[in-house]
């Protein structure tokens, strides 16, 4: 070192290497420690039947400020200040009263589906745990089954379910030649191929073409148009779907669980009519129905006023003397009497009640009395003519409509 140069502290060979070895040390100690805590965390868990069972969070946490804390909150940033992460020991669950300052018991919720920070391991992604499903084609979407294979294999509706991890199961599928399509695709839902990625070598076939050359090949098709393309599904898709153009399987040691097919929609013969068709539409426009109901409506209105009319005749009779008293008097005698009778009794009833007010019907917005309109004399040329104080004729030959007074 020349004359008159200083020599920072630590930068000499031998604290060089203290440094090293002491950093060294550091991250073997964090390592293992955390190992350690890695190895704790998943004694408390037990995969049983594609089901994750886990021990529920120990209670004796309180939370100074949030019951939920974001990592953006504890870490700080432009638009939150940094908050407090301290915790402290707290006694059992308490019900506090309203207005109390006492602190809160942080008791988060379990779920089923694992919390943020779970991951699945290794062992639990381990292909001799997963489970095979059955999916029977027949009659069925191919769409919706597509969907439904595809959620299978990818997992997504397993309650293991991570981004980052595979917890997806097996699919077999049967009776693919007798999947089906709605309406007209049977005829017009085309396949094209281009193996050799050629310009002018593509093959084109129809879906009633290929069912009976190739079925598995639709069902293929279905399941990779349902998945997101990228190399994990490129290799679910190889790997874990089975397909079988018959009713049966080579998987019967496997353990498999038969998917419930009521969930994936059926095709039916409905399905392929137009609207006018169906017969529900169909049987509402129907005019000798709607007849016929008018005339049942009619008819049981009469029998409810029949019934209402022997009624009060009955009560009038027993009134006023029985039936030896009306043995000789003529029907239509004794109906005008009880007839008058009733009207009587209404009118004394109504003495110095208000006759109900009808309701007015207006305009939109200006509030004007809207007129009732004939629409029998709004068809004649001479209505205009006749009433010249309404107005002129308006064009196209249209007449002005009557209105009622």
């Amino acid at each position: 070192m020349a004359v008159g140069e200083m020599r920072l502290p630590g930068t000499s060979t031998r604290s060089r290497k203290v440094c090293a070895s002491s950093f060294a040390v550091i991250f073997l100690a964090v390592a293992s420690s955390w190992l350690l805590l890695d190895d704790a965390v998943q004694t408390e868990e037990a995969f049983v039947n594609a089901y994750d069972c886990r021990v529920s969070r120990k209670r004796g946490l309180v939370c100074r400020d949030y019951n939920f804390i974001k990592y953006s909150e504890i870490k700080g940033t432009w638009k939150y200040k940094r908050i407090s992460t301290e915790w402290d020991d707290a006694e059992p669950s308490t019900i506090l009263p309203y207005g109390s300052k006492e602190k809160e018991e942080w008791l988060p919720f379990e779920k089923w589906s694992g919390t943020d920070t779970w991951r699945p391991t290794a062992k639990i992604q381990d292909d001799g745990l997963r489970q095979w499903f059955h999916f029977d084609a027949e009659k069925k979407n191919l769409e919706d089954l597509g969907y439904a294979v595809a959620r299978v294999l990818m997992g997504l509706d397993s309650p293991l379910w991570c981004p980052r991890g595979d917890v997806g199961g097996y699919a077999i599928v049967t009776n693919c030649d007798r999947v089906r399509v709605p309406g007209k695709q049977y005829h017009y839902k085309l396949y094209l191929r281009n193996l050799s990625s050629r310009p002018g070598h593509i093959k084109v076939e129809r879906f009633r073409e290929l069912i009976e050359r190739f079925p598995e090949r639709i069902i293929m098709r279905a399941v990779w148009e349902a998945m997101p393309t990228n190399k994990r599904n490129k290799r679910i898709f190889k790997e874990r779907l089975k397909i079988f153009a018959g009713p049966n399987h080579l998987y019967n040691n496997k353990d498999v669980i038969e998917f419930p097919m009521h969930k994936v929609q059926d095709v039916t013969y409905e399905d392929s009519l137009r609207d006018e068709d169906l017969f529900v539409n169909r049987m509402n426009n129907n005019k000798v129905r709607d007849n016929m109901k008018a005339e049942w409506k009619e008819y049981v209105t009469q029998v409810k006023k029949l019934k209402r009319f022997k009624t009060y005749m009955k009560e009038y009779i027993e009134k006023n003397g029985g039936e030896e008293a009306f043995k000789d008097r003529d029907f239509q005698e004794v109906y005008s009497e009880a007839n008058d009778a009733r009207m009587r009794q209404k009118y004394v009833e109504s003495i110095g009640v208000e006759a109900p007010k009808q309701k007015k019907r207006f305009y939109w917005k200006n509030y004007l009395p809207k007129p009732r309109v004939n629409n029998e004399d709004a068809t004649k040329g001479d209505y205009a003519e006749k009433n010249p104080g309404l107005g002129r004729m308006p064009p196209g030959g249209l007449a002005m409509p009557k209105i009622r007074e």
